[in-house]
């Protein structure tokens, strides 16, 4: 997820040898996020691993070390995503995540004692009927009080993954009336509250009461509100001016940028597309801080595509070789 602070992207300045590693996951990292938090003058980064852990880590650019900071452990199977979000429960940070285990779940860090704690546990299978599968990315959208979640397969969870029918679609999540200094009413003074976003900026939590949530009107996918083709779709990203939405599609290769106000297909990148670059089992996206460009983590053959959204080209491929 892009945080608020504004800044430009220079690829020239990018080199693609490692300069840092973190290396506390035992299995493969799946995503990884800077954070807003800083710890001993440092920033704290997140990362989400198939080791069913979320870690927390700090680094050193002087002497090229990271330092752990904490862990969330409560998954139980792969972590795909795990991301800030603008809420907090009293003076701490509350951060989402999202899992096989079919669960997105929100929770705190407090780095000084190097602890966190889950605070609520959202599960897609119970409000979307036949979906039984993974929860693939999940990221809360300042202003509309929503939570996206993108999701994996629709049939019953023993039956082989090879066999298995993709959902194809993007999850909206109505968080509005869980959220601390939401007054209920109908009509145009809900929806202009939806879309400030200084609205629930640092805004704590009601202590998240799901009870209150509710799946929005809105989804993304073929014959959905937003009437867009997805394959399989992964990780999804917004930009920081809510305008847009990212999601990669890991079945066809390409990255579809959508549009939320007109709620149409804007740009579709990848090999044959508006933006040409080939990717490769694109799993997770994210936008820069000014929406100017993306980052596309292609699992296929282990990159990261930068794709300058201005110039509509890429800027940059990251990887050994």
């Amino acid at each position: 997820m892009a945080n608020n602070e504004a800044s430009t992207l220079d690829p020239s300045k990018i080199t693609a040898k490692p300069q840092i590693i973190f290396n506390k996951h035992i299995n493969w990292v799946l995503s990884a996020n800077e954070t807003t938090l800083v710890v001993g003058g440092k920033k704290v980064f997140v990362s989400a691993s198939d080791d069913s852990t979320v870690r927390f880590f700090t680094i050193d650019p002087v002497n090229h070390t990271t330092s752990e900071v904490a862990i969330f452990g409560k998954h139980t199977e792969w972590v795909e995503s795990a991301n800030e979000t603008t809420l907090g429960v009293g003076d701490k940070k509350v951060f989402v995540s999202a899992s096989y285990d079919n669960t997105v779940r929100f929770f705190t860090i407090d780095p000084v004692n190097h602890t966190t704690s889950e605070v609520a546990i959202l599960r897609p299978r119970d409000g979307i009927k036949g979906h039984e599968d993974r929860c693939l990315s999940a990221i809360y959208i300042p202003g509309q009080k929503l939570l996206i979640a993108s999701t994996g397969t629709y049939i019953d969870s023993s039956v082989p993954h090879i066999k298995k029918k993709f959902l194809n679609a993007v999850l909206f999540w109505d968080l509005s009336e869980a959220v601390t200094g939401y007054t209920p009413d109908t009509g145009g003074a809900r929806a202009a509250a939806r879309a400030m976003a200084a609205d629930i900026q640092s805004s704590p939590l009601n202590d998240l009461d799901l009870e209150k949530t509710a799946l929005a009107t809105t989804l993304i996918g073929a014959g959905k509100d937003i009437d867009t083709l997805l394959s399989d779709p992964h990780g999804v990203s917004f930009s920081n001016d809510g305008k847009s939405i990212a999601v990669a599609n890991n079945s066809n290769n390409t990255v579809s940028i959508i549009d939320l106000k007109t709620k149409t297909l804007a740009l579709t990148i990848g090999e044959g597309y508006d933006i040409n670059p080939p990717l490769s089992r694109p799993d997770g996206v994210s936008f820069s801080n000014d929406g100017k460009s993306i980052a596309v983590a292609n699992c296929g053959n282990n990159t990261v595509s930068i794709i300058d959204l201005e110039t509509k080209t890429r800027a940059l491929t990251t990887g050994v070789g």
